[in-house]
């Protein structure tokens, strides 16, 4: 989560990268179709999307980017893919600019969480959510610097561009 040019997909792609080196196979919703995601498969189509998630992979990481718009318009079925994913061992991504393009259902979802820049009120409803104050710190941060809360574990400051 964070503003425009903060640092999200440039984070997510260093991800998904990770990822294939292990030999995990990297799923991509994306309306811009970046070539840069270098993804085992990518579409601007959520049906199309749904269809690989659901019938023809397993194990995967799965990304979706610009989730505010994506998830706007799909809200059931992204819910669906947030909360049934790991059923088929999927490993879900949803980046965006503000948590509350999300739903309630996919946020309570999340076991991990890198926050980027964010407003002041945003920070204020992460921290309160994730139950980390260290993300009221989060309108702070400079381009590329996030903090990484994972459950059950110390949140770390971190930098997308030197990962």
């Amino acid at each position: 989560i964070g503003k425009t040019l903060s640092g999200k997909t440039t984070l997510a792609m260093k991800m998904a990268r990770a990822k294939q080196k292990q030999g995990i196979k990297v799923l991509v919703l994306d309306p811009f179709l970046d070539p840069n995601w270098n993804a085992d498969f990518i579409t601007s189509d959520q049906n199309e999307f749904l269809d690989v998630v659901w019938n023809k992979s397993r194990q995967c990481a799965v990304f979706v980017d610009e989730s505010g718009d994506m998830i706007g318009k799909y809200n059931t079925v992204m819910n669906e893919l947030a909360t049934r994913g790991r059923h088929w061992g999927h490993k879900c991504h949803f980046i965006c600019q503000r948590s509350k393009q999300l739903s309630t259902t996919i946020r309570t979802q999340c076991s991990e969480l890198a926050i980027f820049k964010q407003s002041l009120a945003d920070t204020k409803d992460l921290a309160n959510e994730f139950v980390e104050p260290m993300i009221n710190e989060a309108h702070k941060l400079e381009k590329g610097e996030f903090i990484y809360v994972r459950d059950n574990a110390k949140p770390l400051k971190l930098n997308a561009f030197s990962i």
